[in-house]
């Protein structure tokens, strides 16, 4: 609803974007019981839902003509990190987002294993969200994203967070954001 109101009377041009995060934002990722961190990464583009909420608000974002760019943490491949299992992830993400509802949009910018190296996810997202700005001419009109560390800095527009227990430790979250968490996220 936020989203909505912050939208009412924006008028998109052919450069309007909106920013939106894969994992437990667009799609619930759950990791199976009983794995490690390890075996959840690589089963990581196995186990998702839509978020239907945020499906519907996609899907009425595009009907008003503004362009989508997923900007997400998950890797472009997996010849850059030996640990990962899958040929091409960028193509299972590709997949997932197909499956899940959301087959267009105007770009796809999945992390490299060296940026992941490199920089935090927030600020790498930062850096892109820079270069699709700068460089490419978009004129970005909202982020969403589970993690509030993806929601700062320049170039956001305005952040929306959804919420996402995955994405937090200990109390602090529970503290922030009140139950039930919306989309079926207990």
């Amino acid at each position: 609803e936020e989203a909505r109101n912050v939208l009412r009377d924006v008028k998109p041009s052919a450069k309007s974007a909106i920013i939106f995060d894969i994992d437990n934002t667009i799609m619930n990722v759950s990791k199976p019981s009983g794995t490690s961190a390890l075996l959840w990464n690589n089963e990581l583009l196995l186990f998702y839902t839509a978020i239907p909420e945020v499906l519907e608000l996609y899907q009425e974002l595009l009907a008003r003509g503004f362009k989508i760019i997923f900007l997400t943490g998950r890797l472009n491949k997996s010849t850059d990190n030996p640990n990962l299992s899958f040929d091409d992830v960028r193509s299972a993400t590709i997949s997932n987002l197909h499956e899940a509802g959301y087959a267009q949009y105007e770009k796809l910018v999945c992390m490299d294993y060296a940026d992941r190296k490199k920089y935090r996810v927030g600020h790498w997202k930062e850096l892109m969200r820079k270069k699709l700005s700068e460089e490419e001419q978009y004129d970005i009109f909202l982020t969403i994203d589970d993690s509030p560390e993806n929601l700062v800095g320049e170039y956001i527009g305005y952040p929306i967070e959804i919420p996402s227990k995955m994405s937090y430790s200990g109390t602090s979250f529970v503290k922030r954001l009140a139950k039930p968490y919306p989309w079926g996220l207990d």
